[in-house]
């Protein structure tokens, strides 16, 4: 397991996955993103059903990521006996905790 966590990252690549895109978006809340130009701009097609930006997953080849879940989080922090957690940040961080909701 150290092996693989030291070279996290090192090989792989970004691959275009519709099916990954369809189950990872999530309803945003208040001003961020809506108000973004990209999102605002954007008209979904058959051929492309969510902006192409958040329909890529990273595929390692040395240490494979296990996609984060709801439950799977929420699970581990009720087994490590966490009954709340504070969470700051930027955008990246209101995306985790709106993913949470």
């Amino acid at each position: 397991a150290t092996f693989c966590l030291m070279h996290r990252g090192d090989a792989g690549r970004w691959v275009l996955d519709w099916d990954y895109a369809a189950h990872h978006q999530y309803k945003t809340f208040g001003m961020f993103p809506k108000t973004m130009i990209a999102n605002q701009m954007f008209h979904p097609s058959s051929s492309q059903p969510y902006r192409q930006a958040t329909a890529y997953r990273w595929q390692d080849e040395k240490c494979p990521v296990t996609t984060l879940t709801h439950d799977g989080f929420c699970g581990v922090v009720k087994r490590l006996g966490i009954t709340r957690f504070y969470s700051a940040g930027d955008s990246l961080t209101e995306a985790f905790t709106s993913s949470l909701r």
